[in-house]
């Protein structure tokens, strides 16, 4: 019940958000109830997005092992684009099988001045 009414209901959207735990401890039992609540709201959305922290453990919980759309996102540095690759392996593995799979690269560096100096003229 407490779940539910976590629930923010707009008109175009509903928000759910995931509290971390209060302290040390294990995501287990939240995770569980994550999960149990996504499973029972699915079928009355269109879409569900889910927004996880960074880091493989959240795909590894198989959280929403049935995807239409995997989408992942990264810095533009060597170590995060490679996580990402990790991520696609390890949801291969687990046997999610997304329609599509997707890279954002977030915060890339801006073009060279000279490259942006000849786009603008």
């Amino acid at each position: 019940m407490r779940l539910t009414e976590a629930i923010i209901e707009e008109d175009d959207y509903d928000f759910m958000v995931m509290e971390r735990t209060q302290g040390q401890g294990c995501y287990c039992f939240v995770n569980g109830l994550v999960e149990n609540q996504i499973q029972k709201l699915q079928s009355h959305y269109p879409y569900v997005v889910v927004d996880n922290e960074a880091g493989m453990e959240h795909i590894s919980r198989g959280l929403l092992p049935v995807m239409d759309t995997s989408i992942l996102v990264s810095d533009s540095s060597r170590r995060g684009v490679q996580a990402a690759g990790r991520i696609a392996r390890l949801m291969e593995e687990l046997k999610f099988k997304p329609k599509q799979v997707g890279l954002i690269i977030n915060r890339a560096p801006e073009v060279c001045k000279e490259r942006k100096r000849s786009i603008n003229h």
